[in-house]
């Protein structure tokens, strides 16, 4: 969905924060996602499905969307996130 460039983007931030990532290598990150092929699908045309899943489960609605996209695609959730 469309609010993975706005996760990208805090990701960045609080890598630039922590020292880690330095602003200008954040800015040509972010100065790239609009060029890469990714289909992009609206949030909003996620959100109804979404809220089911988070009614449903312990997910947030960012990760309901997610989930949402996936069950849409008839695609699997891929995360290197830990607490899926």
């Amino acid at each position: 969905p469309e609010i993975l460039s706005v996760q990208v983007g805090q990701a960045l931030v609080r890598r630039v924060k922590s020292g880690h990532l330095t602003a200008e290598t954040a800015n040509r990150i972010v100065d790239a996602i609009p060029r890469l092929p990714l289909h992009w699908t609206a949030s909003d045309s996620l959100g109804p499905a979404a809220m089911r899943i988070v009614q449903a489960s312990p997910r947030t609605y960012p990760d309901a969307l997610y989930f949402a996209l996936a069950a849409r695609l008839d695609a699997p959730v891929v995360s290197a996130d830990r607490r899926w």
